[in-house]
């Protein structure tokens, strides 16, 4: 049984470790710079992008902290998401579904959203993220 165990785990680590090698971090080799709205004050925080060579596309990804608890004070908070090239064109302009997790110990909530852009971005490109506490004019309510 220890053995099967075993196997299963090194199988399992394989299995991440391999996945994870196909995504290169554009923020972390400064290709992308990452735009936050509100800056240090704002919930939105770490957003990384990633280039995944295995699907040849752009995947963003972003967590939000200290949002209240979900279902009634989450109601309307959204974040907008737009991908601006280095020649100042909109490559893609999204607002993500946001995916709610509650916190017993602190009744707060945190949420991540992933946007994914078809192609790879080239370097130089900014991805500028807004938060927004309550819907808006041209917020959609999905």
């Amino acid at each position: 049984m220890r053995n099967l165990a075993a196997v299963l785990v090194c199988f399992f680590a394989f299995t991440v470790a391999s996945c994870a090698s196909s995504r290169i971090n554009l923020t972390e080799s400064g290709a992308v710079d990452v735009k936050i709205d509100d800056g240090p004050r704002s919930p939105v925080k770490y957003v990384d992008v990633y280039l995944d060579t295995d699907d040849d596309e752009t995947v963003i990804r972003g967590k939000i902290y200290g949002t209240g608890v979900p279902h009634f004070e989450t109601y309307g908070k959204h974040v907008h998401v737009t991908v601006i090239s280095p020649d100042g064109q909109i490559v893609a302009e999204e607002q993500p579904r946001l995916i709610w997790r509650t916190s017993s110990k602190f009744r707060s909530a945190t949420s991540h959203f992933t946007v994914r852009v078809p192609n790879p971005v080239p370097t130089g490109t900014v991805v500028d993220v807004v938060y927004h506490d309550a819907f808006h004019r041209s917020a959609s309510a999905a």
